[in-house]
């Protein structure tokens, strides 16, 4: 499965929906997203993504 799109703020999130989220497994975008050769950080992400 592919997801497109940005993760976004989990209070935009209807009630039964972020019930759904906790607890988050899923691996920061820095660890999974790469730009040009594999292991190069895609530029302008931040620690937390």
């Amino acid at each position: 499965m592919v997801a497109i799109g940005k993760r976004g703020p989990r209070e935009n999130l209807p009630d039964e929906v972020a019930a759904k989220e906790a607890p988050n497994q899923r691996k920061p975008l820095r660890e999974i997203l790469f730009e040009g050769t594999f292991g190069a950080a895609v530029a302008g992400l931040s620690p937390a993504e």
